[in-house]
């Protein structure tokens, strides 16, 4: 394990935030992240302990304190931790989300655009003399096949073919 004070976990060697990975000290005077801490704390007879996995020194955690209580915050590296970093990791992150919509969005577009109208549909089975509910269970069908149109619409394809030839 290396000692890493130059803004990351030496554990997990994340980058320390001001929100999640807040920079915490131990007793023996070296830092790691809020998460990594509680990973390695124990309880023990009532008390909480945790080994500093640098020099094996113990920290002792007295009865009814968390880790947020107990241990101070290092003030060097919080210092160091710019402030909007959190703000742009929710505005990446947003980003993302709106291009995965966007991405979606598309590919509703163009699936729409490569399969006939279902109205269309609807309007041809009527005129070969179905019954409007018949056309809706079949369309209703149509619809509940989409997730997979291969070989589903194939077979839609020749069922509405073989009554256009019994008509």
């Amino acid at each position: 394990m290396v000692l890493c004070e130059d803004g990351e976990c030496s554990v997990c060697l994340l980058p320390f935030s001001r929100m999640d990975r807040v920079p915490r000290v131990l007793h023996c005077r070296h830092t790691f992240c809020e998460p990594c801490l509680g990973t390695m704390s124990q309880a023990r007879g009532g008390l909480l302990t945790v080994g500093c996995p640098l020099c094996r020194r113990v920290t002792c955690i007295g009865r009814g304190l968390s880790l947020q209580e107990a241990l101070w915050v290092n003030s060097k590296l919080w210092e160091q931790i710019p402030e909007d970093v959190d703000e742009d990791e929710e505005e990446e992150e947003e980003e993302e989300e709106d291009v995965q919509l966007k991405r979606e969005a598309e590919g509703e577009r163009i699936e729409a655009k490569q399969q006939p109208s279902l109205q269309a549909e609807w309007w041809r089975f009527l005129e070969l003399g179905e019954s409007e509910a018949e056309a809706t269970r079949f369309l209703q069908k149509v619809q509940s096949d989409q997730a997979a149109p291969g070989e589903d619409r194939a077979r839609q394809q020749r069922g509405l073919d073989e009554k256009e030839e019994m008509c």
